[in-house]
């Protein structure tokens, strides 16, 4: 799962939530195909967040949709210290503004 998460923070951030869920479905397809194991219900979610970390954001006005919760992982993920990624938000309604300001 976490080649797949990789892959998902790698390529799919600047996707819609439909398209990125259509692409992890044929990725987990090609992966079954190649016999790389992995889980059959693939989450970036599930794999890369902890509850306590998806309470922590939800409390920072952060929306508790998957996308959102993906988004948040994609930021932190690249925003951390091993990273030299910097993300790029498309933020019209201002809930990543209000999230990352607190």
């Amino acid at each position: 799962n976490v080649f797949l998460s990789s892959a998902s923070i790698a390529y799919l951030g600047a996707f819609t939530a439909p398209f990125r869920r259509d692409m992890s479905e044929k990725w987990v397809e090609l992966c079954h195909e190649r016999n790389i194991k992995i889980s059959d219900e693939f989450s970036l979610v599930s794999t890369l967040a902890t509850p306590m970390q998806m309470r922590e954001w939800a409390i920072m006005t952060l929306p508790t949709d998957n996308t959102s919760l993906e988004n948040a992982i994609m930021v932190t993920v690249s925003t951390s210290n091993k990273s030299r990624r910097w993300p790029l938000m498309i933020d019209p309604q201002g809930q990543a503004l209000k999230w990352i300001q607190k």
